[in-house]
């Protein structure tokens, strides 16, 4: 069984247990198409599908993503959080927008990435944030993992599920996918989760952009150092200040004469030393 780390859970368990007592009916539990419950991350996902229209005229960023917030509509309600460090230039700016019959993810789009910000989900909150500090938001999420003889294919699946992360193994290991992993982690990052995983199966991960592939060793590491693979890491972690992980240096030019170093200035003349007087 795989365990996200949401606060929420406590609270809503409390919630279905007085409900019981009282004899209360409970609400029908959300799932998907194939009858999965839902994880807090799904749930995010399903809502922003949902169509909505929209018809702000001079609103400020706080006003419309209130609007998101509480939807007057009658749509389901996000909880949403901006960025702290993108709120102060922000203010002032003034909205004016009229969408109609759009999904909810791409009216929030159109607004945001013209202040080049996005959106990530962590747990039960969609977060606004810069597109350098959206993966960092989302591979360093706390999470809570507990594995008993699971394939390792379906482990990642259902952590994928409950982070809204792109996780993948590579689809050549179709023999390491079916190892069963035994493991318990908690409170540790997504990222380091993932690391802990593929390395029981004999595994590496590598950092693609936003997508973090299991794969070998070798692989891994050729994604990480491959200039095509622009924002690769290995293994696994972006940098810690955040930001876009350094590409490698272009290879030299053939056609270029390399440039050797100036010569060494020359050493200072030496100073002769007077004899000593004789007495």
């Amino acid at each position: 069984m795989l365990q996200g780390n949401y606060r929420a859970m406590t609270v809503m368990g409390a919630m279905a247990v007085l409900m019981a007592c009282s004899g209360a009916l409970a609400a029908p539990v959300a799932t998907d198409i194939k009858g999965a419950v839902l994880t807090p991350a799904e749930k995010i996902r399903e809502t922003l599908q949902q169509r909505v229209s929209i018809d702000l005229k001079d609103a400020t960023f706080d006003e419309f993503i209130d609007y998101i917030r509480n939807r007057n509509d009658g749509g389901s309600k996000l909880n949403v959080v901006v960025d702290r460090s993108v709120q102060p230039f922000l203010r002032g700016h003034k909205i004016s927008v009229k969408l109609k019959d759009v999904k909810l993810s791409s009216a929030l789009t159109a607004v945001i990435g013209q202040y080049n910000l996005t959106y990530v989900i962590v747990g039960d909150v969609l977060v606004v944030t810069t597109r350098q500090q959206a993966v960092q938001r989302q591979l360093r999420q706390q999470v809570n993992v507990d594995l008993k003889n699971v394939p390792l294919k379906k482990a990642l699946e259902q952590l994928a599920r409950e982070t809204a992360t792109n996780i993948v193994i590579d689809s050549r290991l179709a023999k390491e996918a079916d190892k069963a992993i035994t493991v318990n982690l908690n409170d540790v990052s997504l990222v380091t989760a993932v690391r802990i995983i593929a390395e029981l199966a004999g595994l590496k991960s590598a950092l693609v952009e936003n997508v973090l592939l299991v794969t070998t060793e070798e692989r891994a590491m050729r994604l990480a150092g491959d200039p095509t693979f622009p924002g690769g890491g290995f293994p696994g972690i972006p940098p810690e200040e955040g930001g876009p992980i350094p590409e490698a240096p272009p290879p030299p030019d053939p056609n270029v004469p390399p440039v050797e170093p100036p010569a060494p200035p020359p050493p200072p003349p030496a100073v002769p030393i007077p004899p000593r007087d004789r007495d």
